[in-house]
């Protein structure tokens, strides 16, 4: 046989050996999948059969026939037939600790990031980037080290054993924005890959008709989730705000612990999958500190203060850093505590604070101390705008009248009441709390008008005459 003909070969195994590296045949849905590797991820793609057949319909094998010539055949239509193809009855996601059957394709593909050796220790830019990444999860734990290490915890735990329920939601929320929550996730978004990690900002996503766009997930974020914005809270009563608030929360529990998770996917059965995602929810939204926390829902309040630009260029350089992003992988790896029996639930963290004791300014005098005991305990939001009108008066001495807009008071009353740690009512309930405790008292004796112009509520206060009835009726004490 003439040698260069016997270099045109390309026997049928041969090809099929190649082929089925990266593609097999799923019986459940008759579909051809492909793995596609790239530098950042991997992802696992479907083709039906006629869309399969137009992709690798250039993919030719050759064979000699009887007469000695070399003739060339369409690889996939005899591939596709053939009974011994690279097929799998169905498809599963597996991480480990968990085992599929041998029926079944594992759609867990591992971590890329492991694909990259690990940099040595003169890797000077690769070690500085890692400590950088951690400093900044330390920033967002406000660098308290009980927090940080049941952040990281929680972290090395999902890498160690993805296939494994953490049974807990971390809650990051803050007054400020733009202090490097959403980076916080960038990260290990960037660890893991687009494939394993998801940023959704709509509740349907996961509570509605179709939910496939979380399965497979191993991280999900909830950012400035819409059940936390969806509505103006100026249209609705405080109520309404608190129950749907609390509802999200049930909803929220239940699927954190719940053994599997059923799959609704368009032009598709429902299915069921092992629960494994751990959920991480970022928010600047007031209404989260109204969130209902438990063993479930760990909420940590972001104090840090806004850091230089150059801080988050240099965050989000690092993380994008392959090599950065593989030694923090590396730590997480080999974290000693993070071990298949660690129960998160258990070593939670008790961030409960006691409320601060009341000082000296603000201990009611002898005199009014029966009144205070009779009486109803003083809601927060009138305490504040008592004290916001005693801190006027003190400050405009030549100045007898002053005028606030409902929105720059409540506007006031959320950061107090966030730097404080305390609950935080809707705008339109302080309103009316505010009208509760004028109680059509005329502005000629409380000293306090409200009204409307251009659309926003107003008050206008006649400090000297405000001073004296809020005095009378015990709610200040006037030094």
């Amino acid at each position: 046989m003439d040698p260069m003909l016997r270099r045109e070969l390309v026997p049928y195994e041969s090809t099929k050996a190649r082929f089925e590296q990266t593609v097999f045949f799923c019986e459940e849905d008759a579909m051809v999948y492909e793995i596609i590797h790239s530098p950042d991820d991997y992802e696992l793609r479907a083709r039906t059969y006629q869309a399969f057949s137009i992709v690798y319909r250039p993919i030719k094998y050759s064979k000699f026939d009887e007469h000695h010539s070399l003739k060339k055949f369409r690889f996939i239509n005899k591939w596709i037939k053939d009974p011994n193809r690279r097929r799998y009855a169905r498809l599963t996601f597996a991480p480990p600790p968990l085992i599929p059957r041998d029926d079944e394709f594992n759609r867990w593909l591992g971590f890329y990031i492991e694909q990259y050796p690990i940099p040595p220790a003169e890797d000077t830019v690769a070690c500085e980037g890692c400590q950088l990444l951690i400093r900044h999860i330390r920033l967002m734990t406000n660098n308290d080290e009980i927090l940080f290490r049941y952040m990281w915890l929680w972290f090395a735990d999902m890498v160690k054993f993805p296939g494994k329920q953490s049974r807990i939601m971390f809650v990051l929320h803050s007054n400020a924005q733009q202090i490097g929550k959403s980076l916080l996730y960038s990260i290990f978004e960037n660890l893991f890959g687009k494939s394993l990690a998801i940023s959704i900002d709509n509740p349907n996503s996961i509570f509605g008709k179709f939910n496939s766009i979380i399965s497979d997930k191993l991280l999900i974020c909830l950012e400035e989730f819409g059940i936390l914005l969806s509505r103006a809270d100026e249209t609705r009563s405080h109520m309404d705000i608190l129950h749907e608030t609390e509802g999200f929360a049930n909803r929220m529990r239940y699927l954190i612990t719940r053994r599997g998770l059923t799959v609704r996917e368009k032009n598709r059965s429902q299915y069921d999958m092992p629960n494994y995602s751990r959920y991480l929810m970022c928010t600047s939204s007031m209404r989260a500190q109204s969130l209902p926390v438990d063993e479930r829902i760990f909420a940590i309040p972001v104090h840090c203060q806004r850091q230089a630009d150059s801080y988050y260029f240099a965050v989000a350089a690092a993380a994008k850093n392959i090599q950065a992003l593989r030694l923090l992988f590396e730590m997480l790896k080999n974290e000693p505590e993070a071990t298949e029996d660690l129960d998160l639930v258990a070593i939670r963290p008790n961030t409960d604070t006691e409320e601060e004791e009341l000082g000296e300014a603000s201990t009611p005098s002898a005199e009014l101390e029966e009144e205070y005991e009779a009486r109803e305990p003083i809601p927060p939001e009138i305490r504040f705008f008592c004290n916001f009108i005693r801190e006027q008066y003190a400050r405009n001495q030549g100045n007898i009248r002053f005028l606030i807009t409902h929105q720059d008071l409540y506007a006031k009353y959320t950061e107090q009441a966030a730097a404080n740690g305390t609950h935080i009512i809707s705008s339109i309930q302080m309103s009316k709390s505010i009208r509760s405790l004028m109680n059509d008292a005329p502005e000629t004796e409380c000293g306090i008008r409200s009204f409307i112009s251009s659309g926003y509520r107003k008050y206008d206060i006649n400090l000297p005459l405000a001073i004296n009835w809020l005095t009378e009726k015990g709610l200040i004490e006037h030094r």
